[in-house]
């Protein structure tokens, strides 16, 4: 149940909103058009292809982190990651983000979220 704030004491599974989230922006990138992958993005300093690019290299880096790995960073990266299909590359990289997740976090990680905000502030441990 939620109140006027947005808070739910019901625990959400974040697996399957980290998989919802990769559902949405991957429709997002399967019906962009080809002219479409050079145009502005909110961020004026990117534009499409390189905020896809910045979201698979984040994907790529997520089963590293997700093991412990904390050192696996990269400051600059190039569209060229994207190779020659931009959604095969993210697609793949989506894939291998989820079965780290649901291999490296327990029992999905059952949390109560404050659906009000975006921050990770919002989430507390279901057992809180």
């Amino acid at each position: 149940m939620s109140d006027t704030t947005g808070e739910s004491n019901d625990p959400v599974d974040v697996i399957q909103l980290y998989v919802d989230a990769l559902a949405l922006f991957g429709n997002a990138v399967r019906d962009l058009a080809d002219h479409e992958w050079d145009l502005p993005t909110p961020s004026t300093d990117w534009n499409v292809k390189e905020v896809v690019a910045h979201v698979v290299l984040g994907e790529a880096h997520l089963p590293a982190v997700l093991s412990g790995d904390t050192t696996t960073t990269q400051n600059e990266f190039s569209v060229d990651l994207l190779g020659a299909s931009p959604m095969a590359a993210w697609r793949g990289t989506a894939l291998q983000a989820i079965e780290a997740a649901v291999a490296r976090v327990p029992d999905h990680r059952q949390c109560r979220a404050c659906l009000g905000s975006s921050g990770g502030s919002g989430a507390a441990p279901a057992d809180r």
